[in-house]
């Protein structure tokens, strides 16, 4: 039971940073035009817009960015389900026969 349970870790630990890194990917590059509306949004349907000037100095946008509080909240999510995926990956990894183990972070 044991054995199964570490592996499920594993295996929800992997997809979820995998499924992180693939929506960084698609929020940072993949945008399109609103027919409705005309403005330029991202994949999840945020309107994208030109950063103020501090944005591009510290941030090093390109042309557009969804603002500064949803870029806050990318941020927080990105890291997050990074953080997250590799504790329930390196969870999957120990095993807990009593001897006691190195996690990947201590190393």
């Amino acid at each position: 039971m044991e054995k199964i349970l570490r592996r499920a870790l594993f295996a929800f630990g992997l997809i979820l940073v995998l499924a992180t890194l693939i929506l960084a990917f698609l929020a940072f590059f993949a945008n399109t035009y609103d027919d409705v509306t005309g403005e330029k949004i991202d994949i999840f349907g945020r309107a994208l817009s030109k950063p103020p000037l501090w944005g591009r100095i510290i941030f090093w946008f390109g042309s557009e960015w969804p603002g500064p509080i949803w870029h806050a909240v990318d941020i927080i999510l990105f890291f997050g389900g990074l953080i997250l995926g590799g504790w329930l990956i390196n969870s999957g990894l120990n095993k807990r026969d009593g001897k006691e183990r190195k996690n990947i972070v201590d190393i």
